[in-house]
């Protein structure tokens, strides 16, 4: 990897946020990957009776951008109800001084939960073929061999 962020394997990540509150909570995150890389093959040829040396220089340049966004969150809400508000009473027993009363109430409890979670992607990928060959002449009197030389890039 000749430059790069993160990989594909292990993006660089960034807490966007979270919150919370008494019955919800929620969050972001971001996920980010960059890399150029070049992989390259070095060819050197050489005319020994001819005093003549090429030296090629070929491959491939690859880049990959892209990035993640995952939001996820979660609530639940519990709430009880009574019927009626407070007990009533529906009957009263008594013995000498001894009284007992049986009163009535109903109780409900509800619970609600919910999550959500969101994912958002884009990807980038660029291929260059980088091939550049240099002619050296070892047997010239000049010192400036920059003539002879061929660079080339295509997608």
């Amino acid at each position: 990897q000749l430059l790069g962020l993160g990989s594909a394997e292990q993006p660089k990540s960034f807490k966007l946020g979270c919150r919370q509150n008494a019955a919800c909570q929620g969050g972001a995150a971001l996920n980010v990957v960059a890399n150029l890389d070049f992989k390259p093959k070095l060819t050197i040829e050489a005319d020994a009776k001819g005093g003549k040396v090429a030296v090629t220089i070929e491959g491939d340049l690859v880049g990959t951008a892209g990035f993640g966004v995952i939001a996820s969150g979660a609530c639940t809400l519990t709430k009880e109800f009574y019927y009626p508000e407070a007990p009533k009473p529906v009957a009263t027993y008594c013995f000498y001084a001894l009284c007992v009363t049986v009163m009535i109430q109903g109780s409900l409890t509800l619970e609600v939960k919910g999550s959500l979670e969101a994912t958002a992607t884009a990807e980038y990928h660029t291929l260059y073929k980088v091939r550049g060959t240099a002619n050296l002449d070892l047997q010239a009197d000049t010192l400036d061999q920059s003539g002879n030389t061929d660079f080339s890039v295509t997608k």
